[in-house]
């Protein structure tokens, strides 16, 4: 591995560049420590951003593919896919309603407090 200080900002943007924002990827990529990427990260913000970025890339593909097998069975008509489907939609759509509850809560507290 080679000494942290030899591993440069530039060099660990190309390694999180397709590192799916995985860790282990990157300090594989670098040619560094997970440690060494940590240190980093917690010096330069846009190595954040980059590393927060890559990881939206792979939940975008895992989501799309999802998407794609679940469409794909529904075509051949799986009675179990469409089920599933549905109570996954279902689920998504009662977790996001509690997740602006919750904000509300949160932000009419936070309102209360300032008063």
């Amino acid at each position: 591995m080679a000494n942290k200080e030899h591993i440069t900002v530039g060099k660990l943007k190309k390694a999180i560049n397709g590192s799916y924002g995985i860790i282990n990827n990157v300090a594989k990529l670098a040619g560094c420590t997970t440690r060494t990427v940590y240190t980093k990260l917690k010096t330069h913000p846009e190595l954040q951003q980059m590393l927060e970025n890559e990881k939206d890339i792979l939940q975008t593909t895992i989501d799309d593919l999802a998407d794609i097998t679940i469409l794909e069975a529904l075509k051949g008509k799986n009675v179990r896919v469409a089920m599933w489907a549905k109570e996954r939609a279902e689920a998504k759509k009662e977790t996001e309603q509690a997740e602006n509850s919750v904000n509300i809560y949160v932000n009419d507290l936070k309102a209360d407090n300032e008063q």
